[in-house]
């Protein structure tokens, strides 16, 4: 900002007596030099709240993600099944709840993956007690920034449905 325009916005924040005396010319010499002084130093005051107002604070980085299964035949016994999840984290330290939430909406089991590039493959258990039926896998966790080990920030993935079913045979 140029220094003239600077000393009028200055100009305007001081009180009227001191206004008149700037205008009017005050005498060179210390007196002067701290008007001149005080004037500057508003128009600096006035720059930097403008300046303040202006600027805007970093929007904090969307975190989500999808989780991805097969179909499940129910077998003799209780076996793993596949899920495989992908996540878009700004940072590569987070922690994923993935729970499996049976017809009934019931959550039946629960997997915790963690930190890493964002992209994985895991497990989760069913056994053939379990019904028929839509399943399920939804997922909701926390990313932690880099700087600041403690902030932890909460995020959801997209759930996705599969059918289990028992085997015929």
């Amino acid at each position: 900002m140029r220094r003239g325009t600077s000393s009028l916005a200055a100009l305007a924040l001081l009180p009227l007596g001191l206004q008149s005396g700037l205008q009017s010319g005050l005498p060179s010499g210390p007196v002067g030099n701290l008007v001149g002084t005080v004037g500057d130093t508003v128009g600096e005051v006035v720059d930097g709240v403008r300046g303040a107002l202006v600027e805007e604070p970093d929007p904090e980085p969307r975190a989500g993600g999808s989780l991805h299964t097969k179909d499940v035949v129910l077998r003799t016994g209780c076996h793993h099944h596949t899920y495989r999840y992908d996540l878009d984290v700004p940072t590569d330290s987070w922690y994923l709840t993935v729970e499996v939430v049976g017809p009934g909406g019931k959550v039946i089991t629960r997997d915790h993956p963690y930190a890493g590039s964002g992209r994985g493959t895991s497990y989760f258990q069913l056994c053939d007690y379990r019904r028929a039926g839509k399943y399920t896998l939804r997922g909701h966790g926390e990313w932690y920034a880099e700087t600041v080990q403690d902030e932890a920030h909460e995020f959801k993935v997209k759930a996705t449905r599969f059918d289990v079913r028992r085997h015929r045979g």
